[in-house]
């Protein structure tokens, strides 16, 4: 009896290490290294633009005052940051900054099934990844 309870709890991991395999199995690991590249443009640009003017800027401050374009070149960056529009199919780009501008929030979550991650990143400049629950 202990053998096949043993068994049943091997089959059910087996069971659901494969059922998240399937979760993440479409969204390819090229997708989520752009999604990455694109918050490291966007942190690099806010960390240029706070020490010109001692305050955070939205991304069309960021656009207007070169340090897009800037961080861009400077990190051999390939993504293009279109100004109306968002920079990755799928995905949803948001950038907000706090009233006094002393703060800013950047996310990045797939905008298209399956929503199976997203990219968060704030002044700081460290790089969170999600998962929704399960």
């Amino acid at each position: 009896m202990r053998r096949n309870g043993m068994t049943l709890l091997f089959l059910i991991g087996v069971g659901m290490l494969w059922a998240s395999a399937q979760d993440t199995s479409t969204l390819s690991l090229d997708q989520q290294r752009k999604a990455i590249e694109v918050v490291r443009v966007l942190n690099t640009a806010e960390a240029q633009f706070f020490d010109k003017g001692s305050h955070y800027g939205s991304l069309d401050d960021l656009r207007s005052s070169g340090a897009l374009k800037e961080s861009q070149s400077m990190l051999s960056s390939s993504i293009e940051m279109p100004s109306n529009g968002q920079p990755l199919t799928d995905f949803s780009v948001q950038l907000s900054t706090s009233v006094d501008k002393n703060h800013y929030q950047i996310s990045i979550t797939r905008s298209a099934k399956p929503f199976l991650i997203g990219f968060f990143s704030d002044e700081r400049g460290l790089i969170y990844e999600g998962h929704p629950l399960k």
